[in-house]
């Protein structure tokens, strides 16, 4: 068992903005506290077909972005769970000790079909691991 220590952190924000791209080469999907004057936010971003020298290299894993693009690594996410007024998102271990965050939780009230285009946003981001991602929308 993995010890993270007082290190590792849940990190939690309202989001008022959110945003899907869905690219035949990316699919990238944010949340963020405010659409232009950002300061807590989660992004999430793969390759749809990273080539084999990108594997290799770990950049055929999601990209995750947390508050500040210092605060990003390349890893894996152990569970995404989307509902109606959150998003809940926990890490691998070794991605927790990248990012010093374990799990993010973003309450939100968007409408239905901003909801709809994140789930489709997130099926894409998960679709090399489904079970990883489950909505309960």
């Amino acid at each position: 068992m993995i010890s993270f220590g007082k290190s590792a952190s849940k990190s939690s924000f309202d989001a008022t903005f959110s945003w899907v791209e869905r690219q035949d080469v990316l699919v990238r999907v944010g949340f963020a506290d405010d659409e232009y004057d950002v300061r807590k936010y989660l992004l999430l971003e793969r390759e749809r077909h990273p080539t084999i020298q990108d594997s290799k290299l770990g950049f055929g894993e999601l990209h995750i972005e947390i508050d500040d693009q210092s605060n990003s690594a390349y890893g894996q996410i152990r569970r995404c769970v989307l509902r109606e007024d959150k998003a809940l998102v926990w890490f691998e271990a070794e991605t927790t000790l990248a990012l010093k965050v374990s799990e993010v939780e973003i309450c939100f009230a968007f409408q239905r079909l901003q909801l709809d285009e994140i789930e489709r946003g997130l099926a894409l981001l998960f679709e090399d691991n489904p079970t990883a991602f489950e909505s309960e929308i």
